[in-house]
């Protein structure tokens, strides 16, 4: 090593290799030489009656690319299933088994056992054949047996159910809080239990349209994206992912994105009723001071009773209506990034829609049932 100029750094020295190329020819490498953007070649398998193996280029960039690609794509779902089974647990331990036993909570629990399984095998894709070197580098899906598919289209074929069990979850939690809208439009006289006393139920019609536009909706999305996985799984069939998004697998990414927005929009909806009746989130004690609430429509009489904080209901409100922005917010990412694309966003966006609400609403209805 000779000494540099001003001091004791080493000069550089220039480097000329030479190497042959698998077709045999000789070439030359400079000091400009990159050993990160190299390309090296393996052998693939003969095809069309040659018995000669093609040689497949890989470059060293795709590597990076792709490598970053999984690790990313791993850690996300791992984030994810890790969300659901502290959800699941919590549910569990702390809501009493006779609240479980209620349709809604059913279908809450439902919905995180499915998100739960589906993540675990999206999770197990990635040790898995669809993911070998071979496979991975070369996109040469020719030597995948027809059973190593099975996790893949298992996972493919949760999600309908997730769907389904979302949407489920979605109306019936909107059903609860769409009931309080409206106390005194079209009203008729009820007799309360334990009184004398006669309330005034709500009967506006608007609200029957409102659900029932929400469950079109929530049919509409689930069909269309059955159809998409029936034919994405067709088309996986000798490939390997990702796979280009047609225009049913489009339209499923899209509806599923309206039905969040709609159900966020409900949610915000009762908020906003809330707020502009009551003037204020947190209820003071008495009625003086007080205006009527929307929630009350649901307690058992009419009575102003002397409390604190929150009603069950009333956490449910500002609950679920904070809780689907962060929904809102990943459906719009996957629609304007692109169904299913990972390369201007490092993750699955859309993933996150159906795993954010799945554990979000079992725990808010855990909060509703002690703070409220």
């Amino acid at each position: 090593m000779g000494a540099g100029k001003g001091g004791n750094r080493p000069s550089r020295r220039i480097y000329v290799l030479a190497a042959s190329s698998p077709g045999g020819k000789t070439f030359t490498m400079s000091s400009s030489f990159d050993p990160r953007s190299q390309t090296f070649y393996i052998l693939g398998l003969p095809t069309g009656g040659n018995s000669t193996p093609p040689l497949i280029p890989i470059s060293m960039p795709v590597i990076d690319a792709q490598r970053v690609r999984l690790a990313n794509t791993s850690i996300n779902y791992g984030v994810q299933l890790g969300l659901c089974l502290f959800s699941f647990l919590t549910t569990l331990l702390l809501l009493p088994s006779n609240k479980l036993r209620r349709p809604i909570h059913l279908a809450q629990i439902s919905l995180l056992v499915t998100a739960i399984t589906r993540l675990a095998l999206l999770v197990l894709y990635f040790p898995g054949p669809l993911t070998e070197y071979y496979v991975a580098w070369t996109q040469d899906a020719s030597i995948l047996r027809p059973d190593e598919y099975n996790s893949t289209t298992a996972s493919s074929a949760l999600s309908v159910v997730q769907v389904a069990l979302l949407e489920a979850a979605l109306a019936l939690q909107s059903q609860v809080l769409v009931r309080t809208w409206g106390s005194h439009c079209g009203s008729r006289s009820a007799p309360t239990s334990g009184s004398g006393r006669r309330r005034r139920a709500g009967n506006c019609w608007w609200r029957s349209l409102v659900l029932i536009f929400a469950v079109i909706l929530a049919i509409a999305a689930v069909v269309v994206r059955a159809v998409y996985v029936a034919r994405h799984t067709q088309a996986l069939k000798g490939h390997v992912l990702p796979l280009p998004v047609d225009s049913v697998g489009a339209a499923a990414v899209v509806l599923a994105a309206v039905s969040v927005f709609y159900f966020c929009g409900i949610f915000f909806a009762h908020l906003t009723l809330h707020l502009v009746s009551t003037r204020r989130i947190l209820r003071g004690e008495g009625a003086r001071g007080r205006k009527f609430s929307i929630t009350l429509t649901l307690r058992g009489s009419g009575l102003w009773k002397r409390s604190k904080g929150l009603t069950s209901l009333e956490i449910l409100a500002v609950g679920n209506g904070v809780l689907m922005l962060a929904p809102c917010l990943f459906a719009g990412l996957d629609v304007a990034a692109g169904p299913l694309n990972t390369h201007v966003l490092p993750f699955d966006a859309g993933s996150w829609v159906g795993t954010l609400v799945a554990a979000g609403l079992p725990l808010i209805s855990v909060a509703a049932f002690y703070r409220g």
